[in-house]
């Protein structure tokens, strides 16, 4: 038997819903995103996403997590792009980007990596849950999906959300100096398009991201990277 008090507190809840579903609302609840990512707090950010999926009655679920056609496909072709990816990456375009900025990307922040077998363990834990999940879920998930809504689920629009996001990805990572912002919106981009490819389904992008970052620290570790 519902109660009055759960009755009023669906309503609001519905009311409130129905409110981020529109355009107005929505472009109000992206601004409230883009306020909670100046300061990429972790946790508010999930816990934004988390109360706007909510609020509109869908889950985690409806915006990539559900399962995929194929699980082992999904794994193979992930580790195979996650790991030949990094190298393209960081020994042609990001050096390609230092020459073009004049600057090396900032990674001093992972300096402790090198060496320390319990810092790169500590490490490889923060890639595979904030990295490869929370910012999937957060960028690629949640962003990316309500920008589209906000501009049109148009080939157009969802490009377009694709670089928006891209960019705000890129200046999360200001630390890294202007060259690792040009090439964190770029490794961004190319997560947002493979998200698009199959279908709007996190697991790949998520693989991708993991073991993307894996080979990263791994070569920091082994102190081969070669902008240390």
């Amino acid at each position: 038997m519902v109660t009055p008090t759960e009755t009023q507190t669906a309503t609001l809840r519905d009311k409130i819903g129905k409110l981020l579903t529109n355009r107005v609302g929505t472009a109000v609840e992206m601004l409230g995103a883009a306020l909670v990512l100046i300061f990429y707090l972790t946790p508010l950010i999930i816990l934004f996403a988390w109360l706007s999926l909510w609020l509109r009655r869908i889950g985690w679920r409806a915006v990539g997590l559900g399962r995929p056609s194929r699980w082992m496909s999904t794994v193979v072709l992930g580790v195979v792009i996650g790991i030949l990816w990094p190298f393209l990456d960081i020994f042609v375009i990001e050096q390609f980007l230092e020459s073009l900025t004049g600057t090396q990307v900032d990674l001093s922040s992972l300096e402790r990596i090198r060496g320390d077998p319990t810092t790169y363990f500590i490490m490889l834990g923060i890639v595979w849950t904030w990295a490869a999940f929370g910012e999937e879920m957060i960028f690629r998930g949640y962003l990316l999906n309500r920008l589209s809504n906000l501009l049109g689920e148009s080939k157009a629009g969802w490009t377009t959300a694709v670089i928006i996001v891209s960019v705000c990805f890129g200046l999360a990572h200001a630390y890294q100096g202007i060259t690792g912002i040009l090439e964190t919106a770029y490794v961004a981009a190319v997560l947002g398009f493979i998200y698009l490819a199959t279908h709007r389904n996190l697991w790949l992008p998520i693989i991708v991201h993991g073991v993307y970052d894996t080979v990263g620290i791994t070569l920091i570790f082994m102190d081969l990277y070669p902008s240390f």
